[in-house]
């Protein structure tokens, strides 16, 4: 009786933790934008700095961060690098709103940002993302 009884136990923790989550598509995703109006998939460039067990690519960081001020410095812009940390080797992501530049900046900072780091095989860079760790 208890090797019955543990067994169901066991079984109904599993199909408990074992929750289905709906899948992410367009709708579900413009739900959650529309509830949260000043997050748009347009508004952010995510880079996130990541490891495959030897530590970020630290030369990347400094680049990206000489970079964004540089760039604010030439064109009078005001971009901030909101850092999110989420791993053990200094895994970290840059999350930037690009909603206040203009449409010719915009680009230029896309495409200046993508000759910098598109090479590298320790950081990804997502345009039109939503910053997926911010707290």
């Amino acid at each position: 009786m208890l090797r019955f009884l543990s067994f169901f136990l066991l079984v109904g923790c599993f199909w408990a933790g074992c929750k289905s989550n709906p899948p992410l598509n367009a709708e579900n995703n413009s739900l959650k934008l529309n509830q949260n109006a000043q997050i748009s998939p347009d508004s952010h460039v995510v880079i996130s700095f990541f490891s495959k067990g030897g530590g970020i690519d630290t030369k990347a960081r400094e680049k990206t961060d000489a970079f964004i001020a540089d760039f604010n410095l030439k064109n009078k812009t005001n971009l901030v690098a909101e850092t999110y940390r989420w791993g053990r080797e200094g895994e970290v992501d840059y999350c930037i709103n690009v909603l206040t530049l203009k449409k010719d900046l915009n680009a230029l900072f896309r495409q200046n940002l993508t000759d910098l780091l598109s090479k590298n095989e320790l950081v990804r860079l997502e345009f039109n993302a939503i910053c997926t760790r911010k707290r």
